[in-house]
Formats: structure tokens, C-alpha cells, sequence
């Protein structure tokens, strides 16, 4: 029988993969959905570009929101992404089209900080970053299973596929709202919010820029330019599903090692990994067979 923490831990990590997967999926219809409407590589950019920004502006929100409903929270943010993903194709126009991504972007900080800071506090001090490293891998998988079917179910003229993406991250709304135990969302309620440490968490936020911004353009933009340059749709989708494999292969692995290692000196070697691999990219000749 597992305890609470496990059992929070386990309901957690299926649901934000439930909620990945349809976050996935939207990522790429969006960007096909509006190419075929003749929209511009701009406007197609600042709608991804509003999905961010509603995410940015409701995170301010989100410790005020918590504090209040606990980890209703979540589950409200995941019942709205996937409304508004599966809204998203009845939308006649970029009022629309801006409007429900910006609403899809608030609501998945609902969605995410919530869990997030219940795998953290919720875990042993010495398993604390294994333990998210689990949850990144559940979100990491969703999101390569909802890319790659995403690409490979999209139709210009149908909108099941946004449908298809849309129930399962309702769903996920649902079973945290139902599964959830009371014990840790009591706690959250309770809590008090903490002074920000810019110093002490510089390299933490600087990451997180970094990844978002690297994340953003590659969701957005990627998998357009493969389908450009030749590739079908099911093997585009493929290759983003490709480049997660190493997100879900080096994630708890490295999480375990940042726990005996030290967090600072793993996360500055990952820094240098991924400053060699962006460098080199340059370099890299495709032969045309």
C-alpha cells in the first residue's frame, strides 16, 4: 500500500503527463492550423507569444490563488487548457485565435505550479530532486506523445485532433480535483509565502529563461520548418519526439547524480553540454540522399 506522499507523487506525474500530452498536441495544431489560414510567420509566432505571456502574467497570480484553494488550482488550470484547446479551431479570426491562447497560457500556470511545489515540499530533503526529476519525465513524455500524434493526426480541414488533445488534459482537471489527497492541499493552504532570494536563485531563473526560450521557438517553429524542407508530417513529429528521448533518458539520472553531487556543479556542467551541442549545430552537414 503506498503512503500519501507516494500515492500524491504517482496521481501527480500521470495527470501532468495526461496534461502535457494535450499541451503537446496544441503546440504543433496551432502552429499547422494557422499556416493553413495564411497566416504569417509573425503572427503565428506572437500567437505562441501569447500563450507565454498568459502564462507569465497568471504565475503572479497563482501562490495567491493557491493559498486560497489549494490544489484546486491545478485542476481548474487543466479543466481550462483543455477547453480552450478544444475551443481553439471554432475561433473565426485573430481575436479569437490570441484570446484563447492567451487564456490556454494562464491557465497552465494553474496547472503546473501548484504540483510542482507539492513534489518539492512534499519530498525527503535526499530524494527532493529525484523525485522531480520524476514528474519532468511524466511531462516529457506527454509532450512527445502529444507532438508526434499531434503532427501525425492533423488535418487542415478537421478539428478532432484538437479535440483529441483537449479531453485528456481535462481529464487530468478532474482527477486532481476528485484523487488528490487533502492532507498535503490543507498544507498549502496554510502556508505563508516566502521572500524571493534573487541572489540565492539567479543560475535557477536564468535557466528557466533560457529553456523557455529555447522550448518556445522549438515547439513553435520547428516542425514547421522540417515539414518545409520535405519531411512528412508523421516523420516531422517523429524527429520532436526524437529530441525528447534525451529529456527522458538523462532526467532522473541527472537528478540522482544533482542529489549526491551537489546542484550547482551539475547544473553548470549541463550549462557547458548545452552551450557544445548549440555551438557545433552550425557545423553539422545533412547529406541529401
Amino acid at each position: 500500500m503506498l503512503d500519501k506522499r507516494l500515492r500524491n507523487l504517482l496521481l501527480i506525474c500521470l495527470t501532468s503527463a495526461a496534461w502535457s500530452f494535450g499541451f503537446g498536441m496544441g503546440s504543433q495544431l496551432v502552429t499547422h492550423w494557422l499556416r493553413a489560414r495564411d497566416q504569417s510567420e509573425t503572427e503565428i509566432g506572437l500567437n505562441h507569444a501569447c500563450h507565454y505571456l498568459g502564462l507569465a502574467v497568471a504565475s503572479l497570480a497563482v501562490p495567491w490563488l493557491t493559498r486560497r484553494l489549494g490544489t484546486h488550482t491545478a485542476a481548474m488550470g487543466m479543466v481550462i487548457c483543455g477547453v480552450t484547446l478544444g475551443l481553439f479551431p471554432l475561433a473565426d479570426g485573430p481575436v479569437g485565435w490570441f484570446g484563447l491562447r492567451l487564456l490556454n497560457g494562464a491557465a497552465s500556470a494553474l496547472s503546473l505550479i501548484p504540483l510542482e511545489a507539492m513534489v518539492s515540499r512534499d519530498a525527503r530533503p535526499e530524494e527532493r530532486t529525484r523525485d522531480f526529476g520524476f514528474y519532468a519525465v511524466a511531462l516529457t513524455l506527454g509532450a512527445a506523445g502529444g507532438i508526434w500524434l499531434g503532427l501525425d493526426l492533423y488535418r487542415p480541414d478537421s478539428a478532432m485532433a484538437f479535440y483529441l488533445g483537449a479531453a485528456p488534459a481535462a481529464l487530468s482537471g478532474v482527477a486532481v480535483w476528485r484523487c488528490l489527497m487533502p492532507d498535503s492541499t490543507e498544507a498549502i493552504e496554510r502556508s505563508s509565502p516566502m521572500p524571493i532570494q534573487w541572489s540565492r536563485h539567479f543560475l535557477s531563473f536564468g535557466t528557466a529563461w533560457c529553456q523557455g526560450f529555447l522550448e518556445g521557438g522549438m515547439l513553435a517553429f520547428l516542425s514547421s520548418y522540417l515539414t518545409s524542407r520535405g519531411l512528412s508530417a508523421d516523420l516531422a513529429g517523429g524527429m520532436m519526439g526524437v529530441t525528447m528521448v534525451g529529456v527522458i533518458l538523462f532526467q532522473v539520472p541527472v537528478s540522482w547524480l544533482a542529489d549526491r553531487r551537489g546542484r550547482v556543479p551539475v547544473l553548470l556542467g549541463c550549462y557547458a553540454i548545452t552551450l557544445a551541442g548549440l555551438a557545433l549545430v552550425p557545423f553539422i552537414r545533412v547529406r541529401r540522399l
